[in-house]
């Protein structure tokens, strides 16, 4: 039997970015089966919108169409409730990285692409510097703000640095876990408080 024998039709998504102009509202659109209405239907999702630097918009857009097209792909299709009145299921399609090294380096490179060569540069001094301390734990979901109290410490008692430097450190890591929690990487930034 062949595999694809099964699949229902659809679209791959793609990114409508009204020509790079930023004052109109971007999009991503792909076609998906929906099995109550018994044809293909459009969707959109507009949540790019919330990027205001094109650099931000078309690496969230990326990876919103890489999870899309992964859905679609392996046999992803709205299905009708049989329970009761028809329920639409739409794809899961927040923006969820659980590698902390992959979050940081996406943070990073949007970083690189929007604030000045030394600031990123410090940046990516003191994510390097985090990500050897916290190095047994691999997922963003497993950082506390305990983890981040400890880092301070660290940073003070082994590191040898004074504390205008060390709430640096921490200001930097609360930018980037706030970019993280609006990508919904993170419910909540642990360099809060």
């Amino acid at each position: 039997m062949d595999p694809n024998e099964n699949m229902k039709p659809f679209k791959l998504a793609r990114l409508c970015d009204c020509k790079g102009d930023l004052s109109k509202r971007w999009f991503v659109e792909f076609n998906v089966w929906d099995e109550s209405k018994g044809r293909v239907v459009r969707k959109r999702y507009y949540q790019i919108n919330t990027y205001k630097t094109e650099v931000e918009r078309r690496a969230a857009a990326n990876l919103q169409i890489k999870e899309i097209n992964e859905l679609l792909k392996g046999g992803y299709y709205i299905r009708k409730n049989l329970a009761g009145s028809p329920r639409v299921e739409e794809p899961k399609v927040e923006l969820v990285i659980h590698s902390i090294k992959k979050a940081f380096d996406l943070i990073l490179q949007i970083e690189k692409e929007t604030v000045r060569k030394k600031s990123y540069q410090k940046g990516e001094s003191i994510v390097k510097i985090f990500q050897e301390f916290i190095k047994p734990k691999l997922y963003l979901h497993q950082l506390t703000r305990d983890d981040l109290v400890r880092y301070g410490d660290h940073l003070i008692l082994t590191r040898k640095v004074g504390s205008k430097t060390r709430n640096n450190h921490i200001g930097f890591l609360r930018k980037y876990f706030n970019e993280m929690c609006s990508r919904n990487w993170l419910s909540v930034n642990p360099a809060d408080g």
